[in-house]
């Protein structure tokens, strides 16, 4: 996956987590906000180059899929250790933990 197609895919889980939905016809991600009216998040963050965002992604992970996600890293890099992992490598073991990592 190139560094977008792994930025959309996260913000596609993330967007889902907390309720928002993809619209098509404006390309942007809202959800109800409970009064009729839509809350609408345009932004699409760079998950692949800001460990900050890729911290916030973690937080929505039970403790089992973490300890999958720090698995993944050590495969996907040997003699990585989970803590120093640049965004980059968290972003890609984030995705295959959730079962979103697309081989092309």
């Amino acid at each position: 996956m190139t560094l977008e197609e792994i930025d959309e895919a996260i913000n596609a889980s993330v967007h889902h987590a907390v309720n928002f939905v993809w619209n098509d016809k404006w390309k942007h991600w809202e959800r109800d906000a409970g009064d009729g009216r839509r809350t609408v998040a345009k932004r699409i963050w760079h998950y692949t180059s800001d460990l900050n965002l890729m911290h916030e992604v973690e937080a929505l992970l039970s403790e089992d899929q973490l300890l999958e996600m720090s698995r993944w890293i050590e495969r996907l890099a040997p003699n990585q250790f989970y803590f120093r992992a640049n965004a980059r490598l968290r972003a890609e073991a984030y995705l295959r933990t959730i079962g979103k990592w697309e081989l092309k």
